[in-house]
């Protein structure tokens, strides 16, 4: 499993069994420095969250490897990112969702 430096937090919640395959919209947002984001797993599987910036390119690698079923965060510590708008995406299961994110300094 490959965590960035950026990732400050990454955790499975205790007893939770999601019902689908989901990626929430990250809190607080807008942010500055960290925000957390949260996804469930209906399966396990290799897993991805990766955050872009507005062209397209890679800001940062949050988690890939493998993982089992479940519901995780990460915290994304956003030091040295510009402000701006961003998305991070989630690609899991043959699955893939994306969503936007504002850092605001």
């Amino acid at each position: 499993m490959v965590l960035s430096s950026g990732t400050s937090i990454f955790g499975q919640a205790e007893n939770i069994v999601p019902q689908s395959y989901g990626l929430a919209q990250n809190f607080p947002n807008p942010f500055n420095p960290t925000t957390t984001i949260q996804f469930d797993l209906l399966q396990p599987g290799h897993a991805t969250l990766k955050v872009y910036n507005g062209v397209g390119e890679e800001v940062a690698t949050l988690i890939e490897g493998d993982l089992p079923a479940g519901r995780f965060e990460a915290v994304w510590n956003a030091n040295g990112v510009p402000s701006g708008t961003y998305f991070y995406r989630l690609l899991a299961s043959a699955s893939s969702q994306t969503r936007k994110l504002i850092l605001l300094k």
